[in-house]
């Protein structure tokens, strides 16, 4: 039996298969999150901003911050 925990098989490609596969479902729960919830959160806080009054800079692209700096 302690010849077999010792062996290449058991000490490295199980733990890395057990990572791999494992790994999949951990992901797989995370992105069902994500659709479960999807934005909810940020229009929410859009909403909220306006109703408490704070005013928000309009984003700018790249090309305009560089007009601002020459």
């Amino acid at each position: 039996m302690k010849r077999f925990f010792k062996g290449k098989f058991v000490q490295q490609f199980l733990p890395f298969m057990i990572l791999v596969i494992g790994g999949s479902f951990v992901v797989q729960e995370f992105v069902g999150l994500k659709y479960k919830y999807p934005r909810i959160m940020s229009h929410d806080l859009d909403t909220e901003i306006k109703k408490q009054g704070i005013k928000m800079k309009k984003s700018r692209t790249l090309e305009e911050e560089y007009e601002l700096m020459k």
